[in-house]
Parts: structure tokens; C-alpha cells; sequence
């Protein structure tokens, strides 16, 4: 037992040998206890209505209790130092004896102000507050982990008193409650005519939690098993990404803003699940507690990845206390939805050609049946669902149960186990990669170089890996090239070089040399040692010269801009496609949010925390509210996706109160301005959305005139699915766009359109709100037409600026990019955004504080930040601009 586990009170207990030996002269023993973990769960759970619920609390408290002078020579029983029962005897009358009641109070953490400080009046928060006496508390030995003891009690619910039901991001709040527990013990107990004193007691306890039912719904349906969560009774559709680490080394209190500003990126982005991967760490409390805050949803996996494992006696018992430990810790975090065994070793079994062409397959087998199923999931049973031998009647039918997809209300609100990532689930060996049942790893386009548009091939379950690399900014590398060496950068002759020299401001103190231009290409020594995938850079470019222009004559920061913007539309494509078919595939988690050091890499949030352009699509594909297209031979399908509540909350205000100047221009009728403003109330207390109509729009390149444009009434259609999609129009290409073959002077090609412009697509709702989208007809490396767009800035306030085009063209892709790395953390309201000429894009600088944590500068002003940046579009990469 390690002295972390063992906690401070026992370290200071053995710190004074003198003092412990006077006691043992006194006929005393210190007895140590320290409240280590406490499990809680919701037993006879009632969901009143969307708001609310009412359940018990039985809550599970584990104690380590140890006796330091034990004499384990002289013990009756001939234990070992490990495990003594005479040792046990004691501590367990000692608490019989000793412990009299648990105090308990239950405060409302949404009462409380959320930037309260350890010495604020919680008075005003208090929810409950009791006392549970001995008698209704059971106490026994815990026969998982030796020397710890369990408390077993009920909070019993009140009528009337209702618990505000917590909700992933994007269905509803996360209402939380702060549990804090003291143990009221005697300080002495007398057995066997020896005095047992309780030493340096930590007895108490406290947790942040939010209520809430949770499901993995793996049911047949008319495609296979469903893979669906369900939480409070709603099915959820999973959005977001997978995390890894976000440092190798360092633990310290930058390493907290780091964690909430990567938690609060997620929200902001419409994500509402993270997939702890296996191949990282078990993360500390401070993460679940920001993910509990932010409605993140975690899948957990264990620390098992891309390997096989031995079944040594010695490793099975250090991977019980691991698993054990891990599981009585993470519980009671309701963001906590799955714990999965690991991550791709059932896949490995399967496909790869190291285990497919071993002599001792079956071995291997066989060792990952042992450590996967006998261990880490009897485990898992055991600690969930009360199960304490393998050879019980109740655990049998148990196992049966979940295998069969039984439910019952007993165990529908415990958290889900998965053997692996991917699999088909528990004790269903097959194909890991079936599209019918369980979760999908498609690494295809990435590892086998195909096209974006083959995942518009395949619809999974639930895609719970995917990926696209991109490159990191140049004030990234700009960390990482100081202090390098010159090297030749002309060995790789089958890449592509890029360089740039990176001019820095004179008034800027740098400590370090200036970067050393010859290192800025794809293919530098150092580029490519920071390069993890055997596809790598040469994936990258060869998509790059699939989609784009390759800049050939153009700096780096060109090359890095498209590499980040092919990896936007990569997952984008991906997203989309998946959320309209959100009848089937009940989730999608992109590899992956950030980054553990700076280099090429997945990851849509940089090592310092700048946003790649993924991050900021996230926004739109990840919305609540979604409309996207789909190209059907000469149709494109238009369709409209909606999952979770209407979440008008932040925005109904914003437009009630500053759309009175445009509603006057175009609502001359002032009892229908006000009949306007009725229903935008009315829509706040409503999960409905209002679709209004659907705006379709051919728009030139070359001048960004809308030459046509077609607008749909939808005839204030109220959608009140919490899941919804449905291919709302098919839009004849080439009816829509016949006359433009005669305008562009083409009599060859009756497609000639598909290389002038583009669709635009707005949708309308709730009567003043708008989500659009674009289609590209052809890949955007054929767009021939493009004028290089002239920017304007006006700075409206200290957090706003508007962005317009002064000369008679357009912007595909308009990104501003903030070069001094001070403002790296800074995060604009738009990015990589389209924008047409006499358009004024008004962008909003998120404030620092509330975003990135204390670790940058506490006030930032849009003018110092503009001074660092550049804004650079589709049309500055083409050669011959």
C-alpha cells in the first residue's frame, strides 16, 4: 500500500517513533483512521418531471484504518503483515465502539455564488442537513482491499424536497451538490484491556455531485444493437473528442487553468462526451469536477491500450488494487457514463498481423479473456452491482442479464461497462469494426489515404475514434525551433520544403535567438522526429494536393493554414453525415482534443492551447441545430438535424433586446413586432424549435453576387424531437443552375456551373435566428476564379470588431490568426467563417478571464490583440496570387 493511499494522517502518525513507543508503554495503541473514498447512488430513482427527481442516497464509505505497533510475530493468528485478522477484529469493534453518527449537509451548489471563495457563508446553500445514527449504519470489512473498512448508509429522500436533475451540455443544466460527511467518533475505545486511541483523525469528507440516471441502451432495433446513452430517460447523441494527457511531466497549479480551459473549450463547442483514452493516465479529481461543471460526459477507459498483457499472479493482483481503487473514486462523478476495459486490444486479437500470424493466438486468447473478463470485469461487477463471488446465483443471473440486454430499475441507473474500444460488446467476440452493434474505430481515410467522402460510406453504431492530422501554428513551432541546430534539411528529397523567415517585432524582449528560418518546412529533421504516425507528413500532403493548390512558391504559414483547414473539413464531413443519420449512429468522438507537446499531430486544440480551425467548426457541426447537405447523383439533399433542447437561453435576450432597430426595417406593423416578441418569450420556457424557411443560394466566386437564390417556407414547422432529422428538400442541381452554362460562355460542359460558384444554405428559426452552411460543387483546388479579398477592421468596443471586405470579391475561409503567442489562449466567436463582399462579420473576443483560467493576460483589449494578427483566406495559397 502506497503512502498516497495511506494519506497524511498516517505519515504523521509514524513520523514520532518516541512518542508512538511511549504510548505502547502506556498500554495504548494508535489507531488510524483516514476516510479515503465514498461511493454514492441513486436507489429508488423517480423522475418527476424534466426538471426534477427525487431518490435515496446510499453512500458507501471506505476507510484504510490501521494499527501501527501491531505485533504481527506474536499475532494468535498467525497473519502476515498484509493481512491480519486479529488487526481486522480490533478496528472493526474499535468502530462499533468508537463511531456514534455521520454528520451529513447537502448544499445546493447553484445557490451558492460560483466565485465564492473557501470562507464564504454557505448558510444560504444548505439543501439538507441530519445526522445517521450507529444503528443505521453497517459497518464490515472490506474484502477487496486489506486494511479498509465500509460504511453502508441511506439518506432517505423527502417528499416535496426534490433533487434539480443534472444534464449533459446541450439537454438541459448541471445543478450540483456539495456532500459533506464527519464521521462523530469517541476518541478511546477499551479492548482487551488495552486502550485504543484514534489518532490524527480525518473523518471527513466532501464531494461535488449532480443527480442524475444514466443507461447504455445496447436493445435490438431494425439495424443491429443500438449503442445509445440515456440519461434521466432521454436518449443523448454523443458529440466530442477523445483526450489524452495534457503534459508528460508537470503537476502544479497551471496544469488546473490548462484542464479548465480545455473543459470550457469542449462547451463552448457544442461537445458534450470526452473518451478518457487508454493509453494515458487516470486523470485527478480537478478534471471530473470541471467536466461534472460543463456537462462533459467521460468515458472512461481503463489504462490498458494497443497491447497485449501478461496474466502473472503479480501483475493480476497489482491491476485488482489499480481497477479497484480507480472505480471507488471515479463513481461518484456523474459526468462518469462507461468504464471500458481498453482501448483496441480486442481489435488487435482480430486484425492485427502480429497477433493474426502468431503461433500462440489461442494464448493470447485466452491471457485476454483472463485479464479482460475474470478480472477487470468480475471486478467491475463486484464493485457496481454488490456481486462478492464469481459463483453466486445473483452475479450468474446478473451476468446474464446485461449480456441479454435485460434492464430492470435496479440496474438502470449504474454506470455501463464495455470489454473494449472498439467491440461488440461483453463476451461477444467478433469483427469489432461491425457497423451494427457497438462502437466503431474508422481510420480508413486517414491510415489507407482515401478521400474525405468515404465516410459518407459507412454509418456506424458509434464512431468513438476518428482522425485527420493537421500542423501546428507557427508561434508553436516558433517554441520548439529556438535553440535548434543547423541540419541539412535536404535529405528527405521526396518531400516537398517550405521556408519562411518568421520576422519578429523589435519590440519584443526575447531571451532566446531568433528561429532559424531553414528549419520552418514539413520535411526538417526536427519536423518530422515530432511526427508520431508512420503516414504522417506525406498523408498530409498528399491529401493537401488532393483537395487544394499546393503552395509551392508560398511561405509555410500557407502550408500549416491549409493543413489545418483540410482537417476542419475532413471531420466536419465525417460529423455531419454521422448526425444525419442519427436514427442509426447514436454518436461520433474525433481523434483528438489536444495535444501532450507541440508537432504535427490530430488534435483540434494546440499543446498552449491556441484553437486549430477543427476546434472552431466544432461550433457549427456540433450545434444543437444543424442544417447540411448531401450531394445524391444530381440532387443535393438538404437536411435539417436537432438534438438536445432548444438552448435559447443565452441568446433569447441578446436578441430581444438589440434586434428592435432591424426588426423596425423590415416589421412596419408594430402589433406584429410585438406579436414577434410574445413568441420569443414564449419559446424560452420550450424546448420546440420554430423552422421558418430555408434560403438556397448560387453564389459566384469570382464577385460573391448571389446569382440565385430560392427561399422555402417551412411554415413555422414546431420540431419537438429531442432527436430529429429529416431531409427536408432535394434541391435539382441542374435545374437550378441551367442558365448559368449560357452566362459563363460555355457550350462543352453542361456542368460548367459546378467550377463558378457555390450553394449557400440558410436556415431560419424560431422567427430570428439563422445556422447556415456551404457545398462546394467541385474540389475547392479547381476553383480557378478567386480575387485576393482586401480586409477592413473596425474596432467597436474593447471585445468587439467587425471584419469586411473592401474591393468587389469574397472570402472563403476567412481566418484571423494571432501571431504573438501571448494572446495564444485568445478565442474569436468566429474563425475560418465565409465572407461575402458588403457583409460586416462582427467577431467577439472571448473574455480571457472566463475562458482561459489565470495562467494569461488578465485584460485583454481587441486593439492589442489585432496589432499580432493577420487574416489570411482560400485565395492567398494559390500560386499565382
Amino acid at each position: 500500500m502506497d503512502s498516497n493511499l495511506v494519506g497524511k494522517s498516517l505519515q504523521q502518525g509514524l513520523q514520532n517513533e518516541e512518542g508512538l513507543q511511549n504510548n505502547l508503554e502506556k498500554s495504548k495503541e494508535n489507531l488510524i483512521f483516514v476516510l479515503k473514498d465514498v461511493k454514492i447512488y441513486f436507489e429508488e430513482f423517480e423522475i418527476l418531471n424534466k426538471m426534477e427527481g427525487n431518490c435515496n442516497l446510499f453512500l458507501k464509505c471506505y476507510l484504510y484504518g490501521k494499527l501501527p505497533l501491531i505485533d504481527y510475530k506474536n499475532c494468535n493468528n498467525n497473519c502476515n503483515n498484509n493481512n491480519c485478522n486479529e488487526e481486522d477484529e480490533i478496528i472493526l469493534n474499535t468502530l462499533q465502539n468508537t463511531l456514534q453518527s455521520v454528520h451529513y449537509i447537502l448544499y445546493n451548489k447553484n445557490n451558492c455564488d460560483k466565485n465564492c471563495n473557501k470562507n464564504c457563508d454557505k448558510n444560504n446553500s444548505i439543501f439538507r442537513e441530519g445526522n445517521i445514527l450507529l444503528q443505521n449504519i453497517k459497518i464490515k470489512k472490506d474484502n477487496q482491499l486489506n486494511n479498509f473498512y465500509i460504511l453502508e448508509f441511506k439518506i432517505p429522500k423527502i417528499e416535496n424536497l426534490n433533487y434539480n436533475l443534472w444534464y449533459p451540455n446541450g439537454y438541459g443544466n448541471q445543478p450540483l451538490y456539495e456532500l459533506q460527511l464527519t464521521l462523530n467518533t469517541l476518541q478511546h475505545s477499551l479492548q482487551n484491556n488495552l486502550q485504543y486511541t484514534l489518532q490524527n483523525n480525518n473523518l471527513n469528507y466532501s464531494f461535488t455531485f449532480g443527480v442524475r440516471s444514466i443507461k447504455l441502451n445496447t436493445l435490438q432495433d431494425e439495424f443491429g444493437n443500438k449503442f445509445q446513452f440515456e440519461i434521466n430517460n432521454i436518449p443523448i447523441y454523443c458529440k466530442g473528442s477523445n483526450y489524452i494527457p495534457i503534459n508528460c511531466f508537470s503537476k502544479n497549479r497551471k496544469d488546473k487553468n490548462k484542464l479548465n480551459f480545455l473543459l470550457k473549450s469542449c462547451k463552448v463547442t457544442g461537445m458534450n462526451m470526452l473518451r478518457v483514452w487508454g493509453g494515458g493516465q487516470y486523470e485527478n479529481d480537478i478534471f471530473y469536477n470541471f467536466c461534472n461543471e460543463y456537462g462533459i460526459l467521460i468515458w472512461q477507459d481503463f489504462m490498458f491500450a494497443c497491447s497485449l498483457y501478461p496474466i502473472l499472479e503479480s501483475f493480476i493482483n497489482s491491476i485488482k488494487i489499480e481497477i479497484i481503487q480507480n472505480i471507488r473514486r471515479l463513481q461518484k462523478y456523474s459526468c462518469i457514463c462507461l468504464f471500458a476495459g481498453n482501448n483496441e486490444n480486442e481489435e488487435a486479437l482480430q486484425s492485427w498481423d502480429e497477433c493474426k500470424e502468431s503461433t500462440v493466438l489461442q494464448k493470447l486468447i485466452s491471457d485476454y479473456h483472463v485479464l479482460t473478463y475474470d478480472t477487470i470485469y468480475n471486478l467491475f461487477l463486484q464493485e457496481e452491482y454488490n456481486c462478492n463471488n464469481a459463483n453466486h446465483e445473483a452475479y450468474k443471473n446478473l451476468q446474464n442479464n446485461l449480456q441479454n440486454n435485460l434492464q430492470n430499475n435496479e440496474n438502470e441507473n449504474r454506470i455501463a461497462f464495455w470489454p473494449s474500444s472498439p467491440s461488440n460488446g461483453i463476451y461477444k467476440y467478433g469483427n469489432p469494426q461491425d457497423l451494427n452493434r457497438g462502437d466503431s474505430h474508422y481510420w480508413a481515410v486517414w491510415h489507407q489515404n482515401l478521400p474525405f467522402k468515404n465516410y459518407l460510406t459507412i454509418i456506424p453504431r458509434f464512431n468513438s475514434e476518428f482522425g485527420f492530422q493537421s500542423l501546428p501554428s507557427i508561434p508553436s513551432l516558433q517554441s520548439i525551433f529556438y535553440n535548434q541546430p543547423n541540419h541539412d534539411t535536404h535529405h528527405a528529397t521526396n518531400h516537398v520544403t517550405f521556408n519562411v523567415t518568421f520576422n519578429v517585432n523589435s519590440n519584443t524582449n526575447h531571451t532566446k535567438p531568433f528561429i532559424n528560418c531553414n528549419l520552418l518546412s514539413i520535411n526538417s529533421p526536427i519536423m518530422e522526429y515530432r511526427q508520431r504516425s508512420y503516414v504522417g507528413n506525406k498523408c498530409i500532403l498528399e491529401h493537401i494536393n488532393r483537395e487544394f493548390i499546393l503552395p509551392t512558391n508560398k511561405e509555410f504559414k500557407y502550408l500549416i493554414y491549409l493543413s489545418q483547414l483540410l482537417q476542419a473539413i475532413s471531420i466536419k464531413t465525417g460529423v455531419e453525415h454521422w448526425r444525419r443519420n442519427l436514427r442509426k449512429c447514436a454518436g461520433c468522438l474525433f481523434w483528438q482534443l489536444n495535444d501532450i507537446w507541440v508537432g504535427p499531430s490530430w488534435s483540434s486544440i494546440e499543446f498552449n492551447g491556441r484553437w486549430k480551425l477543427l476546434q472552431y467548426f466544432c461550433k457549427d457541426f456540433y450545434c444543437n441545430l444543424l442544417v447540411s447537405l448531401f450531394e445524391n447523383e444530381d440532387l443535393l439533399d438538404i437536411y435539417i438535424t436537432r438534438d438536445g433542447v432548444n438552448n435559447l437561453q443565452n441568446n433569447l435576450q441578446y436578441s430581444l433586446e438589440n434586434d428592435k432597430s432591424e426588426k423596425s426595417d423590415h416589421l412596419e406593423n408594430k402589433s406584429l413586432q410585438n406579436s414577434l416578441q410574445n413568441s420569443l418569450q414564449n419559446l424560452k420556457e420550450s424546448d420546440d424549435y420554430i423552422f421558418n424557411e430555408v434560403i438556397i443560394q448560387y453564389i459566384n466566386y469570382n464577385d460573391g453576387k448571389i446569382k440565385k437564390e430560392i427561399i422555402l417556407n417551412l411554415n413555422n414547422f414546431k420540431c419537438k424531437e429531442i432527436l430529429f432529422s429529416k431531409c427536408i428538400y432535394q434541391l435539382n442541381l441542374k435545374d437550378f443552375c441551367k442558365d448559368f452554362n449560357n452566362e459563363f460562355n460555355n457550350e462543352f460542359c453542361n456542368e460548367f456551373y459546378k467550377f463558378y460558384g457555390f450553394i449557400n444554405v440558410k436556415l431560419k428559426y424560431n422567427y430570428n435566428l439563422y445556422v447556415t452552411n456551404q457545398y462546394y460543387l467541385i474540389e475547392l483546388k479547381k476553383i480557378t476564379t478567386l480575387q485576393k479579398p482586401e480586409f477592413k477592421i473596425n474596432i467597436l468596443n474593447k471585445n468587439e470588431f467587425e471584419i469586411f471586405i473592401v474591393n468587389n470579391t469574397l472570402s472563403l475561409f476567412t481566418t484571423i490568426i494571432c501571431n504573438d503567442d501571448k494572446y495564444g489562449k485568445v478565442v474569436f466567436s468566429e474563425n475560418g467563417f465565409l465572407l461575402l463582399p458588403e457583409e460586416k462579420k462582427k467577431i467577439t473576443l472571448n473574455d480571457c478571464s472566463d475562458v482561459t483560467g489565470d495562467d494569461c493576460e488578465s485584460d485583454v483589449n481587441v486593439s492589442d490583440v489585432l496589432k499580432s494578427c493577420e487574416i489570411i483566406s482560400l485565395a492567398d495559397t494559390l500560386n499565382f496570387m
